[in-house]
């Protein structure tokens, strides 16, 4: 379980044989005008937005569930902005 507050970010990894479906889910209280930004990297330095369909960039505003796909030796990382102090958990699950 990874636990933001406010504007921080968190990276997790997915090893070599991590690749396939994962739940994620969300819970807690985002501030109005604050969201959670999930971008995805190769080298674990230059990241693009998740996207969840053509053209829809994952950001997650309120509490968040859905099964996601990505791909083995890649990075995870959830990009906080002006969520709150009462902070926000985020399970990442393979399923």
């Amino acid at each position: 379980m990874i636990t933001l507050i406010n504007s921080e970010d968190k990276t997790v990894e997915i090893g070599d044989n991590g690749g396939g479906q994962y739940f994620l889910d969300s819970q807690g209280t985002i501030a109005s005008n604050g969201y959670i930004k999930v971008l995805i990297s190769f080298d674990g330095t230059n990241y693009s937005p998740l996207t969840v369909s053509v053209g829809i960039d994952l950001s997650i505003t309120d509490d968040y569930n859905a099964t996601i796909t990505l791909p083995p030796n890649s990075f995870i990382k959830f990009d906080a902005t002006s969520i709150g102090s009462t902070g926000v958990k985020i399970n990442l699950v393979k399923v």
